[in-house]
């Protein structure tokens, strides 16, 4: 059963959206911007409706010139899955892409269309589905012993992830940068399982405990008797 959230004081946009989703669906609504972010935290929602004009007077501690996305941010942080619709003024939907752009669902423009509506749900789960399918894809391209590790809800670790699938294929040189116990060796580890070089030997050198003068020879081999006298 999906849980919508509304946030407006427009009976029409309500009645609109509520006319949309099956009678079993949970409709909730928020008249009060201020008390949206508790909503938010305390119930589980899947799609969020949202006049223009009350995402623009939250208050938010970013910088001005972050604005949207610093609002959208807020909401992914609290649910990442949840879908955020923008319901602007015809006059306002500049303003709306804007928030698309940053990472807003979609947008729906004022008098509020049963069909644009319904059009949006559905381009919306079409996006979920294929990005599920896609997740399931990836996913199966990980070896069996890192499965339950990368599987996460941080945007941030997805891009990570998608970052080792995209590079391992190549042959280029892959730096990683990180403080002592991110992960560097793990992750180093998972682009060689996916790399055109899985059946052949990962060797992992720690240069710190080689000293200067044989780091040529250790890595690089030498010929017998270089070193004699």
């Amino acid at each position: 059963m999906d849980t919508i959230l509304i946030s407006t004081q427009n009976t029409r946009t309500i009645e609109t959206v509520r006319q949309i989703f099956p009678k079993d669906c949970r409709i909730d609504i928020v008249n009060s911007p201020d008390r949206l972010f508790d909503r938010i935290s305390t119930t589980a929602c899947d799609f969020l409706f949202i006049d223009l004009a009350q995402l623009e007077n939250l208050s938010t501690e970013a910088n001005p010139l972050d604005h949207p996305k610093a609002l959208i941010n807020r909401f992914k942080m609290l649910r990442p899955l949840m879908a955020v619709v923008i319901v602007a003024a015809a006059g306002d939907i500049r303003k709306a892409v804007d928030y698309v752009k940053n990472g807003a669902s979609n947008y729906v423009t004022e008098p509020v269309d049963a069909a644009e509506v319904r059009l949006v749900i559905d381009e919306i789960a079409n996006e979920r589905l294929q990005q599920s399918e896609l997740t399931y894809l990836r996913q199966q391209l990980w070896q069996d012993d890192s499965l339950e590790i990368v599987k996460t809800l941080s945007p941030a670790m997805k891009r990570v992830y998608d970052n080792v699938l995209s590079v391992a294929p190549t042959r280029t040189t892959v730096l990683l940068l990180g403080e002592t116990g991110t992960g560097k060796s793990f992750m180093a580890k998972r682009i060689h399982r996916q790399s055109n070089r899985k059946n052949g030997p990962f060797i992992s050198v720690h240069c710190g405990a080689i000293p200067d003068t044989l780091i040529e020879s250790e890595l690089f081999g030498h010929e017998k008797g270089s070193f004699t006298g």
